[in-house]
């Protein structure tokens, strides 16, 4: 039987999630960090960010936010007990990033 789960995806711009239509008139709605710790107060099961600038601009991950987030909060998923670093083409089920990998801390 499956089980439904909650999964929360935050558009990031410029180090601030935002809010748009098809990637137009985007406006800055708060902080990434703060927004993930409320969602994971209220039991989200699962985050994901979305850096909608980073293609464009030939960047990678935005591993700071994610460094901060991860030093906040930890989700743990089913049969798999670890983030993933979210690097373009990334396997999560491979990845094996650990928490204390991507915080650089326990």
């Amino acid at each position: 039987m499956h089980q439904k789960r909650i999964v929360i995806c935050l558009d990031v711009r410029d180090g601030k999630t935002t809010k748009g239509v098809k990637f137009k008139g985007n406006v800055d709605i708060g902080d990434p960090v703060e927004m993930a710790r409320r969602y994971y107060e209220q039991g989200v099961d699962e985050l994901v960010f979305y850096d909608i600038t980073a293609s464009a601009e030939k960047r990678g991950i935005m591993i700071e936010v994610v460094r901060n987030v991860a030093a906040q909060i930890f989700i743990l998923r089913r049969r798999r007990h670890r983030l993933c670093c979210g690097y373009p083409g990334c396997n999560q089920r491979r990845c094996g990033k650990s928490k204390s990998e991507l915080t650089g801390g326990p």
